[in-house]
């Protein structure tokens, strides 16, 4: 579990079921409005493409390269890990 404050958290700050469910282009993208970045912000700090983190966000890249997931990851203050948990 990551600590992380969002309509999808219980009141101690936990993931709760609804955010447990979410595939991973759901829980890139509330990681990012919790931040408060957006899709340029992101895109620029991770370096890779203006497309490529909508694209991820949307469930249209199938097989995400780690790299990209471990600069998401780290920009959120997160591990690959904690993304993927739960995933099939």
């Amino acid at each position: 579990m990551i600590p992380l404050p969002c309509k999808h958290c219980d009141g101690v700050g936990n993931y709760d079921a609804a955010f447990a469910q979410a595939n991973l282009g759901e829980r890139l993208k509330i990681l990012r409005l919790f931040h408060g970045h957006t899709f340029i912000g992101v895109d620029r700090a991770v370096g890779v493409s203006y497309r490529t983190v909508p694209r991820l966000e949307q469930g249209l890249v199938l097989r995400p390269r780690l790299y990209q997931l471990e600069r998401l990851a780290k920009l959120y203050g997160v591990e690959v890990d904690d993304l993927m948990e739960g995933l099939n």
